[in-house]
């Protein structure tokens, strides 16, 4: 108590002639005096005690500062308008929560509340905003003017919206991450005939609504774009329909905050890969076809259309697959079993004629074979 008047009395000592020191009524310490008076003030306690400064009214300005400060860097100094620190010596302390600044805003005009407001002042190169993980790092000399810098990871757990590009390396999870549960293929269908149900569309971008804003007492209009922004708004973008991929690949689209559909693009490509794939598979019958045709002048007999094939233990997914010569699939079965084995073809619904039966597994050919359907030939 005696060390906390100590510090009281220090307090009014320092404090200008045309500042004040009340007491409210409910026991809080406030400093007041007349708009843009100034003078230095310390309170030192050895407990926890609260400071609150309040601003009551302004006149003559659009800003209602409740605390400004001015620091600007000198020879061998450096200008810091605000440092909040909130740290123990002991690492690990196991209780309690750190913030070094905490900003809360609301409940003024509908898109202007902002916990964190950082603006460059400045013609040469800096950010408003700096964050880094580094705990010997104090800023780095960067190379242009930059709204946010980072240096260290960044977690996004919600969506990502930028107006402008985006230079960097993309990653994806792989499909062996850990954590990750492999499961099988739920299309029946193979990828390339999905896709055929998909059409890349030519689009504009929106445009950027241009708003004036207030600076102080006077109107501004808000600034130009920048050249990225520029270039998005002026050319063509391609794209595909939400609602033609959420009808193939539902897993792929997702529903934003706002209601709007958005597609995974990223995750697309193992499904492109996967077509491709299937696209050279086809291509390798056809060319194995069109091989064992002029090859063969004759078809050696058998009983029945049972075709023997071995599929190695490793294997993850194999299939037959059923093509006629022109290259039309007419017949796809998933082969659950391992090892060497007798698998009888299904004529129902199938002309007469000769077809080409290859057997794929995890993408590779095992074997390509030409059979014919109706007259119970097989050409091994």
């Amino acid at each position: 108590m005696k060390k906390y008047l100590f510090s009281s009395i220090l307090l009014l000592a320092v404090l200008s002639v045309q500042a004040q020191l009340v007491v409210d009524q409910n026991g809080d310490i406030a400093m007041k005096g007349p708009l843009w008076s100034g003078f230095s003030a310390s309170l030192v306690t050895g407990e926890h005690k609260n400071m609150y400064i309040r601003n009551q009214g302004y006149t003559g300005n659009s800003w209602a500062t409740a605390l400004e400060t001015d620091a600007a860097p000198i020879s061998g100094k450096w200008g810091v308008g605000v440092q909040g620190t909130a740290y123990r010596s002991t690492e690990n302390a196991g209780f309690g929560r750190n913030f070094g600044v905490i900003g809360r805003a609301g409940n003024a005009t509908p898109g202007y509340n902002y916990g964190v407001f950082g603006q460059l002042l400045s013609t040469t190169y800096g950010a408003a905003i700096f964050g880094t993980t580094s705990e010997t790092t104090f800023g780095d000399n960067l190379s242009k003017k930059y709204a946010g810098y980072f240096d260290g990871p960044v977690k996004v757990t919600g969506e990502l919206e930028a107006s402008g590009g985006l230079v960097a390396t993309f990653l994806g999870m792989s499909s062996t991450h850990s954590g990750a549960t492999l499961t099988s293929t739920q299309k029946t269908e193979e990828v390339t005939d999905l896709l055929q149900g998909l059409s890349a569309n030519a689009f504009y971008q929106e445009k950027t609504i241009r708003q004036e804003v207030y600076s102080g007492d006077t109107i501004a209009k808000s600034p130009e774009l920048s050249a990225m922004q520029q270039q998005i708004e002026k050319k063509i973008h391609y794209g595909l329909s939400a609602d033609q991929m959420e009808a193939i690949f539902p897993e792929l689209v997702y529903e934003t905050e706002d209601g709007e559909k958005a597609i995974n693009y990223m995750e697309l490509v193992p499904v492109l890969v996967q077509a491709i794939n299937e696209l050279n598979f086809k291509i390798s019958v056809l060319q194995g076809g069109a091989m064992m045709a002029k090859a063969t002048t004759g078809i050696e007999s058998v009983d029945e259309n049972n075709l023997s094939v071995n599929i190695p233990s490793n294997v993850r997914k194999s299939s037959l697959y059923l093509y006629t010569l022109s290259g039309r699939k007419v017949l796809s079965r998933e082969i659950t079993v391992r090892g060497n084995q007798i698998i009888g073809i299904d004529e129902t619904g199938l002309d007469n004629g000769i077809y080409l039966y290859s057997v794929i597994a995890d993408g590779k050919i095992l074997q390509t074979r030409k059979i014919i359907i109706g007259e119970h030939n097989i050409h091994p």
